[in-house]
């Protein structure tokens, strides 16, 4: 019998182990299989729920030791195809299949194909083929089974990488050491995969507007300037994009040809090659026994031995083509470019947290001629680029541009969308007797916004997750702008307190500190912190946030670019900033900026539905954001993604902003407080209740409101209802009614009342307030009323 429970033991200790496995691997398979064009929110599960500590060690050292032995095997694999073949040609086809996005007129498709290799499989692979000395390259003719080879073990390295420093000792850590262990992997694993630190008119137009300043030092200094650099690796990347574009609609004629021989002769037309070739090739298959798909999948593959032509590069060429000087052009080149075995005495462990491929991209072949497959990997790191060139020529003039310009941007975008704001930026004031510095406060009705501006740079080393400097850079880029926020806030608050006429902060505002009834914060950085700032609040376990703190929105420039672009409406703007905060303080999740503006799009962050406590993955919800400005791009106009709000609601929304009342904007996000849901169901609600007015008007008790009393995680309610000419004199009796039921329940502290007369269609609403509970009075009141 001992045996027997023994065994029953073993058995079920290798079941635990083998579904705690089949939990990984599904989280794996969905990460690979995500189709960015589904939205959704997956709340996933403990792999090692179950588990006693030893047997999760033994889960985690088995991954451990495999992905080790995955890691030297797939580099062997690497470094041997790459001595055996060109590594130009199979960096080429790499590119070209791993790489190539569809556009046409229905905007950007996704990666056609398999998607699992991106730009940093891509940069790595170049890294590792500059590494080896050219004199040992045999350049052998490869078929196409060798690139599937390389294919896969190139993704098999990039695994192995993330799994092979598993420690299965966390459990002897702190909770703090393990947080900061956590963070350091999302550091090193952003830096390893993430390059897109903003849509692609954004990092251009950033870029020439920070450094464009420097073009006569740079020119002076290394022979080129910032805006010429920008510009030649603009218009190499739409030159590569172009060969890609007219070889893909070659092959797709060629396809269509349904004379072998013809096919043939095209296709040697098609490369440049002689008629006597062309026979020749003829006459050395048995062209009857290939089928039309098979001899077009040879011609293919013959024609991807020549993909690399599309890469190479010549500087008088580029001078003439790209209409700058060949002197400059080459100083570009050789800037931006390493020699074959440039890589040589590079040590491996190095490459995927520091590559020099990523600061130069193009690879020299000789004095002439040039390739680069990856142009686009200059606009991923651009900061840096810049950063490092302008700091060796005038590091302090840098920094002073780098703030002035962050400063001034943001004050650019929000009048693009608020012009009627009133903006001021540089406050200074004190709060028990120590002078601050807010960066810029900008009042909207009855809402005042504080921006603070961070535009420090990030360095090489907390990227690389070195905890010192991480954590330094967390306080000075997150920490910091957050608290002085918090301090003017506070200030603020205190002078609708306190009469102190003669504070300077008074003499400075443009408006009354009365009319102020709301604050945001709103943290902007110039640089993305690895999506750290889209969700600060998973930094409170390490134990580096103070204990008082209070998270605000922190993004990006380029975050905080696209968001005061995709929403139009001034309203859903401070919607999402006050939802925002909520959110940051109530709900994990797994994303960036990005992923929460495409969430908002489909919810308006009303999820009051989504458990505390748990961590949501919301990485696929920017696929609209990312379909929309990446086809804008590249010239093709499609429908702008827009938050889901009913017609009645959007209607109410743009008469608000028309008419502009006083308080406009808080009634406008009250409104936007409501669901999708929400306002489907009331659009429906009222649908009935005005045929039921028009038929019985007159008849005391009639039903002619309508109802949303919110659960006890919201504090606002909504009526809405509707009377006609022959009833109007009872309207502010219906108001007055409505409001009461509205108000009565405990949780509930505004409820916003919108009435209409439905014999008029001319407007949204006839009526419109925000009525508010006062709690210490036991009254309700009218706050706003049109």
């Amino acid at each position: 019998m001992g045996r027997d429970n023994r065994k029953r033991r073993a058995e079920k200790k290798r079941a635990r182990i083998k579904r705690a496995k089949d939990r990984l691997n599904q989280r794996k398979l969905r990460n690979k299989k995500n189709n960015h064009s589904d939205i959704f929110i997956q709340q996933l599960s403990n792999p090692f729920d179950g588990l006693n500590d030893n047997e999760r060690k033994d889960i985690i050292q088995e991954i451990k030791e495999n992905n080790e032995i995955k890691y030297r095997e797939s580099l062997f694999k690497i470094n041997e195809l790459v001595r055996r073949y060109n590594p130009i040609s199979l960096l080429a086809i790499l590119t070209t299949y791993g790489l190539t996005i569809g556009v046409s007129d229905q905007g950007v498709t996704h990666q056609d194909g398999d998607s699992s290799i991106t730009q940093a499989h891509v940069e790595l692979l170049q890294a590792l083929a500059l590494r080896v000395n050219p004199n040992v390259f045999k350049n052998e003719v490869f078929a196409p089974n060798i690139v599937q080879e390389l294919w896969d073990a190139i993704i098999d390295f990039f695994q192995a990488l993330n799994f092979r420093d598993f420690s299965s000792d966390n459990n002897r850590n702190t909770v703090e050491e393990n947080a900061i262990i956590s963070l350091q992997r999302r550091m090193r694993g952003n830096t390893q995969m993430v390059r897109n630190w903003g849509f692609f008119s954004q990092t251009t137009t950033i870029s020439k507007e920070i450094y464009g300043c420097f073009d006569v030092q740079l020119r002076k200094t290394y022979g080129f300037t910032a805006s010429n650099a920008i510009v030649f690796f603009q218009k190499l990347i739409k030159k590569t994009e172009k060969a890609n574009t007219e070889r893909h609609h070659l092959f797709s004629r060629l396809y269509k040809i349904k004379s072998k021989s013809k096919m043939i002769f095209k296709y040697h037309e098609m490369i440049g090659a002689s008629h006597d070739e062309a026979l020749s090739c003829i006459n050395g298959l048995d062209i009857e026994k290939e089928s039309n798909k098979s001899l077009y999948a040879m011609l293919l593959s013959h024609s991807d031995l020549l993909l690399h032509e599309d890469y190479l590069f010549f500087p008088a060429e580029l001078s003439a083509e790209f209409e700058i000087n060949e002197d400059e052009v080459v100083a570009i080149l050789e800037k931006f470019s390493l020699e074959l075995g440039g890589l040589e005495n590079y040590k491996i462990d190095f490459l995927p947290l520091a590559n020099p491929v990523w600061l130069t991209p193009i690879v020299k072949i000789n004095q002439r001629k040039y390739f680069c497959a990856i142009p686009q990997t200059f606009f991923s790191f651009v900061i840096p680029i810049f950063d490092d060139l302008i700091e060796k020529i005038n590091k302090p003039a840098l920094s002073d541009r780098r703030s002035d310009y962050l400063e001034n941007k943001i004050a650019e975008i929000i009048h693009r969308r608020f012009p009627e704001s009133k903006t001021v930026t540089g406050i200074k004031w004190k709060l028990d007797n120590v002078e601050y510095e807010t960066d810029l406060i900008t009042f909207i009705d009855s809402y005042a916004i504080i921006v603070e501006a961070k535009s420090g740079s990030i360095s090489d080393p907390a990227l690389r997750g070195a905890p010192k400097r991480l954590k330094r850079h967390i306080e000075e880029i997150l920490i910091a702008p957050n608290l002085q926020s918090k301090r003017l806030e506070l200030k603020i608050n205190r002078l609708k307190q306190i009469s102190e006429p003669k504070d300077q902060l008074l003499k400075t505002l443009p408006v009354d500190i009365n009319d102020i009834r709301t604050i945001i914060r709103v943290s902007v950085s110039l640089e993305n912190f690895a999506s750290i700032q889209a969700n600060i609040e998973q930094l409170k376990e390490t134990g580096w946030l103070p204990d008082d703190f209070q998270p605000c929105p922190t993004m990006s420039l380029a975050d905080f670019d696209t968001l005061f672009d995709f929403l139009e409406h001034p309203i859903q703007i401070i919607h999402y900033l006050k939802r925002r905060q909520d959110i940051e303080e109530s709900i994990g999740y797994m994303g960036d900026e990005l992923d929460l503006m495409g969430l908002y799009l489909s919810t308006l962050f009303n999820i009051s539905n989504i458990e505390k406590n748990i961590n949501f993955v919301i990485t696929p919800m920017s696929s609209p954001l990312d379909a929309y400005y990446n086809s804008k791009d590249a010239g093709i106009v499609i429908p702008k993604p827009k938050p889901k709000i009913s017609a009645l609601f959007q209607g109410i929304l743009e008469q608000l902003e028309i008419r502009k009342i006083p308080r406009w904007t808080e009634i406008g996000t009250v409104l936007c407080m409501f669901s999708p849901e929400d306002q489907r169901k009331l659009t429906k609600m009222i649908k009935v209740i005005e045929k039921n007015v028009q038929k019985k008007w007159h008849i005391e008790g009639h039903r002619n409101t309508v109802m949303i009393i919110p659960n006890k995680s919201s504090q606002y309610a909504l009526c809405y209802i509707v009377y006609n000419n022959k009833n109007l004199s009872r309207k502010h009796e219906f108001i007055n009614n409505g409001a009461a039921i509205g108000l009565e329940a405990d949780h509930v502290t505004q409820c916003l009342v919108i009435a209409r007369n439905m014999d008029e269609q001319n407007l949204k609403y006839h009526f419109i307030g925000l009525l508010e509970k006062d709690v210490e009075k036991g009254a309700n009141k009218a706050s706003v009323e049109t």
